[in-house]
């Protein structure tokens, strides 16, 4: 199942799959909670998180294989993750590997980041 996933309030989501799109995720605020989550073979980028406040949770997320089929000749930062100067991203258990940009290929960081037990490869 291919969905487009645009957050902004206080959600929870169990085994989700999010892949084969340009951005993944998007979170534009409120406090939502990925458990077991894959986010893969996205275009661009796997989560932007650019929350007003509120803070995203992913606990025991696979993040991996984001940004590799960027072809722009512009820039393109956080194959993986993008956190933009108002987000807030912790990170529980899970991976964030194989990933692409042209800046931060796994994770690129302008706001805040708290990895727990977290893995983190590229």
């Amino acid at each position: 199942m291919q969905i487009q996933a645009y957050i902004h309030g206080h959600l929870t989501y169990l085994q989700l799959r999010i892949h084969e799109l340009s951005v993944g995720l998007r979170v534009g605020g409120g406090n939502p909670e990925l458990t077991n989550v894959k986010i893969h073979d996205n275009k661009v980028n796997g989560i932007v998180a650019s929350t007003n406040g509120g803070v995203l949770k992913c606990i025991n997320c696979s993040i991996y294989k984001n940004g590799l089929a960027y072809e722009g000749t512009e820039e393109n930062n956080g194959g993986g993750i993008v956190i933009a100067s108002a987000g807030k991203v912790i990170l529980y258990g899970g991976s964030v590997s194989e990933n692409s940009a042209t800046k931060g290929g796994g994770i690129f960081n302008a706001g805040t980041l708290t990895l727990d037990g977290s893995t983190e490869a590229g």
